[in-house]
């Protein structure tokens, strides 16, 4: 499986702001962008993680987890509802919101 095109390609090809990027990440994941973001700076976590400091290392991840999950993506998908209603609305429906998920 080939996954490598991006956000800026599709809307560059696609001028019809009702469509919704359903290909490389986006087909497994609304906001593909937030998770590896959010995992780079988790392996920054475990990587500086050290005895008796690993909590304090973790802190930021799960901060940065907490605005992802109750403050970004709510306000994203919200704009996208308005913009965009019935695609993505059925887009919400087959694909994982944070976690990338393969299909069946």
């Amino acid at each position: 499986m080939k996954i490598n095109t991006s956000l800026a390609q599709f809307k560059k090809r696609h001028k019809d702001k009702k469509l919704v990027c359903q290909k490389g990440w986006w087909q497994f994941s609304r906001h593909p962008n937030f998770f590896f973001d959010w995992l780079q700076w988790l392996g920054f976590a475990i990587c500086a993680a050290q005895p008796g400091w690993s909590l304090l290392a973790l802190l930021s991840p799960a901060v940065l987890l907490f605005i992802f999950l109750k403050i970004t993506i709510p306000l994203t998908e919200k704009q996208a509802l308005i913009t965009r209603p019935e695609t993505y609305k059925a887009y919400m429906e087959k694909t994982s919101v944070f976690v990338p998920k393969i299909k069946r």
